[in-house]
């Protein structure tokens, strides 16, 4: 019993202990309910009792815990938090003391932002006066936790309401604007809003004058320039105003003192324009240019120009051409020189004289009468006559059919302004008599007509022939001993550009051509094989001399335009020699690639319709502008008849598309009673296709392909007829009786 008793009295000792060692935590701050600006100081305060030491384990909104140690003064333990975010805080008080029991509470605020940002313009400042045209900047400054736009709203004298944004620009908000011809006040609100709707909005407005006067700029005439008197010339500016143009004047200061007002007019855009015509008075002319704008600002600027009286002389000579392009030579000719008095003053003409000529034209004014008289704006045509010589120039160096000059006429005479003078070529020409007649191409043996500024297509590797046949245009006919029954020694020539793609070879000389002859020249040519695409332009030139020595010819032209295709297998040669009975024939035939591509998969294929043979190369490849010889072995069955036999060859790629075709003749000698096939033309054809016909190979055959060394492939084909299968089999039938016959008669022998 005693002891039950003193175990209840310990156990009330220690309760007692423990109740005196508890800490209490009451008084806090914050409360649950309370709510701070973000970004603002949130005091945090506790009253704890008994405690050494008291934490708070802040969360963010976002999760993030914020350790902090409040101070203890008195009991009272205090500190000091900034949220930086918007949402719920959590609070954690934990305090201890030195047994180091804990005591915890826990509160919450929320942090918003209700706060809108600060707003200051920095420009334009109240009441600034600004004149249309400028270009003025929107600036402010604007601070705020989460700023999302600064605006400025601006009202224009008419009411028209503009809205724009401001940027950043280095920590201001920024945005630049051309004012616009209207003049008045321009009232501007600026807007800064944060991302939680939180606007502040502060005004201000400025003034739009005119006090600006327009630009001039153009001018023309130009400073000092100079003109003739009685020419009409161009006097004219640009003149821009931000608000508007009134009037665009110029005063013209004569160099006699007179004045002339001019009012220029809007022409185009900014330029005002008007004309003028410069009087019969010699001297420095001063244009001053007005430029008013709608609000009476006024701008001038002044130019200068001198006009001059025309030189000496007012009159124009002017001579015809003597001759034509269907003169003949040998005999006199005539034209006209006609003569205008340009002054407003009678003139006198006192002499006519050729200069600068050869006395074989014998030039002269016929009936011709000085002093010649002529009035103000007179006008007189006299007949000049010349002699067109034998060795006269039909063609120039360019052989084009040209007039030369062959003298200068000079007239001189007076007017009021004293002694004058002026000249005019005397100029000539006559007929052509040596001209191409027609001209033709061959490429891989096709023939084709062209004539002057023609265009033909080849390939590279397209080899062959420019043909042209040229006349000599004079009459054998004997009518005339200076035009009929004229001699020409001809050449021609082809020029072209500089170019490893081609290559001529002329087979003819200079010809000599009597009159209606015709005769012909050839260019042989080959393109290369690596030809690029791309036109050559050759120019044909016929030059020759007739046997006086004049200069005939003609120039033609003729493009040749290098095309090539994406695939073109082209079978540049092929040939198939004499072959004999039961033998093999070989098929040799060089194959380019002349199209833009490399090939992998390229193949030869041979056709032999009347002896039912059909074969095909094995895959090769070849690349873009090389070529390779191939060999093609056709066995010749031992019965087949003689006679000329053909073969088709085609390239292949792509397993059985066909790019070029070809086809070649061959003779099989022996003997056969097999009706020999008709003998063909040999024929070599080009037919670029991607068409692909199947053909079929009526006997057995094998194929062994085999590469030379010198890179040739030889493909060898052995073939089994059906014929010769049946006689080997009755062979061998009569082989078997003849055995068995033979070893019964020896068996019997011996019994």
């Amino acid at each position: 019993m005693s002891s039950s008793r003193g175990l209840i009295w310990i156990t009330l000792l220690l309760c007692l202990t423990v109740l005196a060692n508890a800490m209490s935590v009451t008084d806090i701050i914050p409360t649950s309910t309370s709510s701070f600006e973000v970004l603002s100081n949130v005091t945090l305060s506790v009253n704890a009792i008994d405690s050494a030491n008291v934490s708070a384990n802040i969360t963010s909104p976002a999760g993030i815990i914020t350790q902090l140690r409040l101070t203890n003064t008195s009991s009272i333990f205090n500190g000091t938090f900034v949220p930086t975010s918007i949402g719920l805080y959590n609070i954690t008080f934990i305090a201890s003391n030195e047994t180091e029991s804990n005591s915890t509470q826990t509160t919450s605020f929320y942090s918003n932002d209700t706060t809108a940002p600060v707003l200051t313009i920095n420009t334009p400042v109240n009441g600034t006066v600004y004149n249309a045209g400028q270009t003025i900047v929107f600036s402010a400054n604007a601070t705020d936790f989460a700023l999302s736009s600064v605006k400025v709203n601006l009202t224009l004298p008419n009411g028209t309401i503009l809205l724009g944004n401001l940027s950043n620009v280095l920590g201001k908000y920024q945005g630049s604007y051309l004012i616009p011809s209207q003049l008045g006040r321009y009232d501007a609100i600026f807007s800064a809003a944060d991302a939680y709707n939180n606007t502040n909005n502060t005004a201000t407005y400025f003034i739009v004058n005119d006090s600006i006067a327009p630009t001039i700029t153009g001018i023309v005439p130009s400073y000092n320039a100079s003109y003739e008197t009685l020419n009409t010339i161009e006097i004219s500016a640009n003149v821009n105003d931000a608000v508007g143009i009134s009037s665009v004047l110029a005063n013209v200061l004569y160099p006699n003192a007179t004045t002339q007002l001019l009012n220029l007019t809007n022409v185009s855009a900014t330029k005002y324009s008007t004309n003028f015509i410069i009087p019969e008075l010699a001297g420095q002319y001063t244009v001053t240019f007005y430029a008013n704008d709608t609000s009476n600002n006024l701008n001038t600027t002044t130019s200068i120009f001198q006009g001059r009286i025309p030189p000496l002389p007012s009159f124009t000579i002017t001579a015809g051409l003597l001759g034509s392009d269907n003169q003949n030579r040998d005999v006199n000719t005539t034209s006209t020189v006609t003569i205008k008095n340009n002054a407003t003053t009678a003139m006198n003409i006192t002499a006519l004289v050729f200069q600068n000529t050869e006395a074989k034209y014998v030039l002269k004014i016929l009936d011709l009468s000085l002093p010649i008289t002529l009035s103000a704006g007179e006008t007189r045509t006299l007949t000049l006559s010349g002699f067109v010589p034998v060795d006269f120039n039909a063609v120039d160096s360019n052989l084009n059919e040209a007039a030369f000059k062959i003298a200068s006429l000079t007239a001189t005479g007076s007017n009021r302004m004293g002694q004058i003078s002026n000249s005019a070529d005397v100029t000539m020409q006559a007929i052509n008599k040596l001209h191409f007649k027609k001209g033709e191409i061959v490429i891989n043996n096709a023939k084709s007509s062209f004539n002057d500024n023609s265009s033909k297509e080849i390939r590279p590797s397209d080899e062959g022939k420019i043909i042209l046949d040229y006349v000599n245009d004079f009459s054998n006919v004997i009518n005339d001993l200076r035009n009929t029954n004229i001699d020409i020694d001809a050449d021609v020539d082809i020029v072209y550009d500089d170019d490893v793609s081609l290559e001529f070879d002329e087979t003819t000389d200079s010809q000599s051509l009597s009159a209606d002859d015709t005769v012909s020249s050839e260019f042989g040519y080959n393109i290369a094989n690596d030809a690029r695409a791309r036109t050559l332009k050759l120019t044909l030139k016929l030059t020759g001399r007739d046997q006086y020595g004049a200069k005939h010819g003609e120039v033609w032209h003729l493009d040749l335009e290098i095309k090539k295709y994406a695939i073109d297998l082209f079978i540049k040669s092929l040939a198939i020699e004499q072959v004999k009975c039961g033998s093999s024939a070989t098929v040799r035939a060089e194959i380019l690639n002349r199209g833009k591509n490399d090939i992998t998969n390229a193949a030869l294929q041979v056709q032999v319709p009347s002896l039912s043979i059909s074969g095909q190369t094995p895959n090769f490849a070849i690349s873009e502008g090389e070529s390779t010889q191939l060999l093609y072995s056709i066995p010749i069955p031992a019965k087949t008849a003689a006679g000329v036999y053909t073969a088709n060859v085609y390239t292949i790629y792509d397993v059985n598309k066909k790019s070029d075709s070809g086809s070649t003749s061959f003779e099989v000698i022996c003997e056969s009673t097999i009706p020999a096939p008709a003998a063909p033309t040999t024929t070599t054809t080009t037919t670029n296709t991607q068409t692909q016909t199947n053909t079929t190979q009526t006997t057995n055959s094998t194929k062994t392909a085999t590469t030379l060394d010198n890179g040739q492939i030889l493909l060898t084909t052995s073939q089994t007829s059906n014929v010769p299968y049946v006689w080997i089999l009755v062979g061998a039938a009569v082989l078997v009786v003849v055995l068995g016959a033979g070893f019964f008669y020896f068996t019997r022998n011996q019994n």
